[in-house]
């Protein structure tokens, strides 16, 4: 289970309303209530969602998710984000970003998600890696909408710096 509260039916109402298609109450509750009990726990959920404004109604009485409900599910997907195999190939990877102060919060998730990705901090914003992880940082920068601040730079060979970081891999 995700530490992000309600985030199991949030996720369930993000898969079916992913993007723009919007989605009946009636067909969401469908899928996720097996009994009462769930139904009146989705009424409240719902109702809590649509104060908070994760989602809202069209004038068909279809609900959409907000750009604020679909961030909350970007930043819960975050948290399940992995590099399976630790796998080498010569190359080494160096993130270089630039996230503004306004973003500071984003900049801290980063530089977390890159320390469990098995990043080795070389400046407070330049992190390397040998492992082959382009595909999660590609996930990452999206959903953390940081594109024109992040760069990833494949090298062959860091120089005198290279002895150094193969005692840290």
């Amino acid at each position: 289970m995700s530490k992000y509260p309600n985030l199991g039916i949030l996720d369930e109402l993000y898969k079916l309303a992913y993007g723009t298609r919007p989605f009946s109450s009636q067909e969401a509750r469908d899928k996720i209530c097996k009994n009462e009990k769930d139904i009146t726990l989705f009424r409240k959920r719902i109702y809590n969602f649509r104060k908070g404004g994760y989602i809202r109604r069209d004038n068909r009485g279809n609900f959409k998710f907000t750009r604020k409900g679909i961030s909350i599910i970007n930043f819960a997907k975050i948290d399940g984000l992995k590099i399976n195999e630790l796998k080498k190939d010569g190359r080494w990877r160096i993130i270089i970003f630039d996230i503004p102060q306004s973003k500071s919060r984003i900049r801290h998730i980063l530089r977390a998600k890159l320390a469990e990705f098995n990043f080795h901090k070389l400046q407070r914003s330049v992190y390397i890696s040998p492992y082959v992880c382009e595909k999660e940082i590609g996930e990452l920068t999206k959903l953390l909408d940081i594109d024109p601040y992040l760069h990833l730079i494949l090298a062959e060979s860091l120089g005198p710096i290279e002895i150094k970081l193969k005692d840290s891999f």
